[in-house]
């Protein structure tokens, strides 16, 4: 709704419909991509800062420093092919998902409608 009066003048100007919803469903692939690898490499570097740093300082306190020592948990992040290329493609489609309905909407408006819309 916030577009409404640039995709007056892109229908006034001749753009099919179908350009239209391309044109806003490329625009969500894009920021879907953008949120993805921003999420995934967020996520990586949370996953490394809480390894190094660790639980409780990287150890657990109970007061004997021997069973401390003993029951030191540790945490290596992992991030496989799989796991990476599947954060990917959720980011795109959950982006693609929400930018169906407004996309569809923005095609069918009329240019007339569309330009005298404030």
């Amino acid at each position: 709704m916030e577009r409404t009066r640039e995709i007056g003048i892109l229908k006034a100007l001749g753009m099919k419909n179908q350009t239209v919803l391309m044109i806003f469903l490329s625009e969500a692939i894009i920021i879907g991509l953008m949120g993805s690898a921003i999420g995934i490499a967020s996520g990586w570097g949370l996953a490394n800062i809480v390894a190094r740093v660790g639980i409780f300082g990287g150890r657990i306190q109970n007061g004997n420093q021997a069973a401390a020592a003993a029951t030191q948990i540790s945490i290596t992040p992992v991030l496989t092919p799989t796991v990476f290329l599947g954060a990917f493609a959720f980011g795109i489609i959950v982006s693609v998902i929400f930018a169906i309905y407004p996309a569809w909407r923005a095609s069918k408006l009329k240019p007339v409608e569309a330009l005298r819309y404030e």
